[in-house]
């Protein structure tokens, strides 16, 4: 599981970086720190997954390419958080963009909390 935790680290880390949102680095910074912690439970595992979908959804808003957000998910060299990272990257991107402020934090605060619930289910 620690491998797991630092590979989704390095993978929100990747996603994130290269934004020029400041906040959405903020939270790339924030989620490495968080997953570096020893024993982290499955409902902090899900907390980062929380994490993760809102960075995502916040750049899928913000106008980053599917094809840049599907090229990091891909280069990812564990299967199974490859595997995680491309379907949240599909899931995201079946959303539509918006353009007024109120309803980019609305998609980004309902695909955080799909993709939460998934996760402790």
């Amino acid at each position: 599981m620690s491998f797991f935790k630092t590979m989704l680290g390095a993978t929100l880390f990747v996603f994130l970086m290269g934004c020029d949102n400041q906040p959405q680095k903020k939270v790339a910074n924030e989620v490495q720190h968080k997953i570096h912690k020893e024993d982290e439970s499955h409902n902090e595992f899900c907390s980062n997954i929380d994490l993760m979908a809102n960075a995502m959804m916040g750049a899928r808003q913000s106008g980053v390419a599917m094809s840049e957000m599907m090229k990091s998910a891909n280069e990812i060299n564990d299967p199974e958080l490859k595997k995680i990272s491309v379907a949240m990257v599909k899931a995201a991107y079946e959303t539509p963009r918006f353009e007024v402020e109120e309803n980019r934090n609305k998609a980004a605060l309902d695909f955080r909390n799909s993709m939460y619930q998934s996760c402790i289910n």
